[in-house]
């Protein structure tokens, strides 16, 4: 169809069912964690296959559409072959579409809803929060399947049954798939699990090298900072644009891709020859993104939860965590200053805190900062606040994925007051931001406009919903390679293996105020002796995780009170996921045993 002929495109909505980046990084991570296979699956003629006109009104509530259009002249004939198209006459008929097809604007939401009719109604599946297109299947509580949309293709994963089962549902309304099992390219990225080691590989090796650097005489016969022109701009651009879908597996050259983009508008000869470089960097060096067992067992992201006392102590005490690992560089320029930003997310499995032995990537960025930025205390404040904001939807994606898909207002009430199924974590290697969010009063810094800033991470901080602050060495920090050129890739290159470990004693700090639904096994705090009651039942005043005990003189009060704070603490821990079975109350206190020890 000849979509631009379309006299409502203007007025139609574009869209195209694509999952996000991170998206398709967790599909592969959590294969992993749990000992899923992955498939790529292609559904054929897709933008055909969509949902009706009529239906596609119903749906979306708008006026039914009508869509005609005309035959070439060479199609008559074959057009007259059909029943009832016998006496079709081109020069006062034409065909109506009943639904979108290829090359009109309604296309591929149309598919989408029908794929979203079988994915969703039909198998079950549900989009978590943050992008609509990552959808989970949870059976019994336990996240069963996974499925990554990009329009037409699929990335899915899960037990091989399962997979089987789904891939079924979709063959029964779409006819035939293209199906390929562990081994496949999907969205231009090359996927790979080993079987015998638990490992998923994601690397463009094979499209890098088939990039041709630019072959021109006007980069050795021109001088440096002449400005390209003619032929060798679009050469420039097309060959920008092709090393920038490298991104997506090569975080170890995305500081040099982004610097060039930067001069775009006016490249020179000197751009076009780092360019070259870049490209000639990538192919003499491949990378690729691995996915490593975590030390963790599957499904469990903190110690302790969702697990029964019994269970817990015979599980490894590590746990996994999200990482924000944020850095900035400042540079003042003849107009203004120009502040980069980078972020590395990573899940980590480690004994506690921000120390880690395995990783995976989950994402990563490198941008100029878009604030105004006038110091480097301000461009690293920023790139914290933009990582946190970026780590908790992450961070949310995979508390739904671990505990169901509840919707819009449980998510509401996860960001305002914390409680997500593990720890998110702020690394950063600037101690003076630190120094201002650990202080017991947040002051205005010397640039007053700062304050709000500090005091959004704080307030985070103060809630639970970051865990911790941590300031790590310069010489550990892995951003610092996403935001200067300088600096060498050692550390990228291990962290998209699998490794990010602190050479240096990072400095860490936690809320006093945070809300804690639990204090994590590994520290096994223990119970602080009672002191003896004075007077008439006199209670200690020993506070607990989130609200204080009561101090009463009388004895019938006592056992009251006592029966209230058993109710309260009963319902505060149910609606938190824990059984009543894990906690008792024990000593005149409210407290949890495992390991065979009661704690408090």
């Amino acid at each position: 169809m000849r979509g631009f002929k379309d006299r409502d495109a203007a007025n139609l909505e574009s869209y195209a069912g694509t999952s996000t980046r991170w998206s398709q990084r967790i599909v592969a991570s959590q294969a992993v964690i749990r000992g899923w296979r992955i498939v790529s699956a292609d559904v054929a003629k897709a933008f055909l296959q969509g949902v009706s006109y009529k239906e596609l009104a119903q749906i979306t509530g708008r006026p039914l559409r009508e869509v005609c259009f005309e035959l070439p002249v060479g199609c008559i004939p074959l057009l007259r072959t059909l029943p009832g198209y016998s006496d079709f006459d081109p020069s006062s008929e034409v065909l109506a579409c009943t639904k979108p097809g290829t090359g009109l604007k309604d296309a591929p939401k149309a598919f989408n809803l029908k794929l979203g009719q079988v994915t969703r109604d039909t198998c079950g599946l549900r989009s978590v929060s943050a992008d609509a297109e990552l959808e989970v299947l949870h059976e019994n509580g336990e996240a069963t399947l996974m499925v990554a949309k990009h329009v037409d293709d699929l990335k899915i994963a899960g037990s091989e049954s399962k997979i089987k089962w789904f891939l079924a549902k979709l063959e029964a309304v779409f006819g035939a798939l293209t199906v390929h099992w562990d081994t496949f390219t999907n969205c231009g990225v090359r996927h790979h699990l080993d079987l015998g080691a638990r490992t998923i590989t994601l690397d463009q090796s094979a499209y890098i090298a088939a990039l041709k650097p630019i072959v021109h005489s006007d980069l050795s016969s021109r001088k440096s900072d002449d400005l390209l022109s003619g032929q060798l701009y679009t050469m420039f651009r097309s060959l920008l644009g092709a090393i920038a879908w490298c991104n997506m597996t090569r975080c170890d050259i995305i500081v040099y891709v982004v610097a060039l983009q930067r001069h775009a508008h006016k490249p020179t000869i000197m751009h076009a020859k780092r360019l070259n470089a870049v490209v000639r960097y990538a192919q003499r060096n491949p990378r690729a993104i691995k996915y490593l067992p975590l030390t963790t067992a599957p499904g469990r992201w903190r110690s302790g939860h969702s697990v029964s006392p019994s269970a817990s102590s015979s599980r490894s005490c590590s746990s996994l965590r999200i990482l924000t690992v944020s850095d900035s560089s400042f540079k003042k320029e003849d107009d203004d200053g120009h502040a980069m930003k980078g972020v590395f997310i990573l899940l980590g499995a480690g004994s506690s805190g921000v120390r880690t032995t395995n990783v995976h990537i989950l994402d990563y960025a490198a941008r100029k900062q878009q604030h105004v930025t006038r110091s480097t205390f301000a461009a690293e404040l920023f790139a914290a606040c933009d990582g946190v904001d970026h780590a908790w939807l992450i961070s949310l994606t995979l508390h739904e994925i671990e505990r169901g898909c509840p919707g819009a207002s449980e998510a509401r009430r996860l960001r305002e007051e914390g409680g997500l199924a593990f720890e998110l974590w702020l690394c950063i290697d600037a101690m003076s931001v630190l120094a201002a969010l650990r202080a017991e009063a947040v002051r205005p810094p010397a640039e007053k406009s700062l304050l709000g800033h500090l005091l959004w991470i704080r307030e985070h901080a103060d809630r639970g919903v970051v865990t911790g602050i941590a300031w790590v060495d310069t010489r550990d920090m892995l951003s610092d390679g996403l935001t200067k050129g300088s600096v060498a890739r050692s550390l990228i290159d291990k962290a998209m293996v699998g490794s990010w470990t602190l050479q240096h004693e990072p400095t860490v700090w936690q809320s006093t105020l945070a809300k804690r639904s639990l204090p994590p096994a590994e520290q096994k705090c223990q119970q602080e002796p009672q002191p003896e009651a004075t007077g008439l039942l006199e209670s200690q005043a020993a506070v607990s995780p989130a609200f204080p005990r009561v101090a009463v003189r009388s004895a019938k009060l006592r056992a009251e009170v006592d029966q209230w704070e058993k109710d309260f603490w009963e319902s505060y821990w149910q609606s938190h996921g824990w059984s009543s079975g894990q906690w008792d109350w024990h000593h005149d206190d409210w407290q949890c045993k495992f390991d065979g020890k009661w704690h408090w």
